[in-house]
C-alpha cells in the first residue's frame, strides 16, 4: 500500500483554504444544542481563521460559553464523490475591544486576498458601538480525506470515506 505521506496532504489542505471563502462552524450552546453556520473567513497561516459576526447570532453566543468548535471547508458545487474538504477541531472566541494587538493581527489578515470578494473592515466597524465584532479561532487538528487509489484509500485499502490527519502548524 502506499504510504499516504507520499501525497502532499499539507497541499491539498492549503489549496482547500485557497479556494474557497466559506467555513463552516459547528458549535453547542450550553444546553448541548447543535449549532452550524457558515462564514466568510480568512486567515493568513491556516491556523488561526478569522471571521467577523455579530455577538447575538446563535454560533456567537454558542462558542461565548463552550469555545471548542470544529471547521469544516468544503466545495459544495463539487459533484458527488469528486469534492474534498478541510475538517479541524479548533478553539474559537470573539476578539475583545481592549485586545488592540489581536484585532490589528485579525484585520491585518481579514477579508484575504483581494480576489477573494471581501470588502476591507476598519477597526470601527468590528469594536465600540459597532454590532459587529471579530472573531478568530484556533485550528489544533486538521483532517483531509485519505486519497484515494483503485478501489480504495491508497493507506488503509478502505472502501469508504474517511480523514487522515494532516499538520498545518508545521514550518
Amino acid at each position: 500500500m502506499t504510504d499516504p505521506t507520499d501525497t502532499d496532504l499539507a497541499g491539498i489542505a492549503q489549496g482547500i483554504i485557497d479556494a474557497n471563502v466559506y467555513v463552516t462552524i459547528a458549535c453547542v450552546d450550553e444546553h448541548g444544542s447543535p449549532w452550524a453556520s457558515p462564514v466568510f473567513y480568512a486567515t493568513g497561516d491556516a491556523v488561526d481563521f478569522y471571521w467577523m459576526s455579530s455577538p447575538l447570532t446563535r454560533h456567537s453566543q454558542a462558542l461565548a460559553v463552550r469555545p471548542e468548535v470544529s471547521l469544516l471547508i468544503f466545495d459544495s458545487t463539487a459533484a458527488p464523490a469528486t469534492g474534498d474538504a478541510l475538517v479541524m477541531t479548533a478553539q474559537a472566541a470573539q476578539i475583545a475591544d481592549e485586545d488592540t494587538e489581536a484585532l490589528a493581527r485579525a484585520l491585518a489578515v481579514y477579508p484575504g486576498p483581494a480576489g477573494r470578494g471581501g470588502r476591507p473592515v476598519r477597526l470601527e466597524q468590528v469594536s465600540g458601538a459597532s454590532p459587529y465584532r471579530m472573531y478568530r479561532a484556533t485550528a489544533r487538528e486538521w483532517f483531509v480525506q485519505c486519497p484515494w487509489g483503485d478501489g480504495g484509500c491508497v493507506a488503509h485499502g478502505w472502501k469508504y470515506d474517511h480523514r487522515i490527519a494532516v499538520d498545518l502548524a508545521a514550518p
